[in-house]
């Protein structure tokens, strides 16, 4: 149920935001998010670098 409420207040939110800066755009702002939010899990979860709750909010922001 909150994850239809959330889908739907933010398809509202994202129509708006589609409508000022252009689909294309906002597409490809997305695009890079989902490319950073991979790059930090791969940073997190390295041998070098290993945090459980980073872990946890990048795979929350995908």
């Amino acid at each position: 149920m909150v994850n239809i409420a959330i889908s739907f207040f933010a398809g509202l939110y994202g129509g708006h935001l589609a409508d000022i800066f252009g689909r294309r755009r906002l597409m490809l702002i997305g695009e890079c998010i989902i490319m950073f939010s991979y790059l930090g899990l791969v940073l997190v979860n390295s041998p070098f670098f290993y945090l459980t709750s980073s872990d946890f909010y990048l795979f929350i922001s995908y």
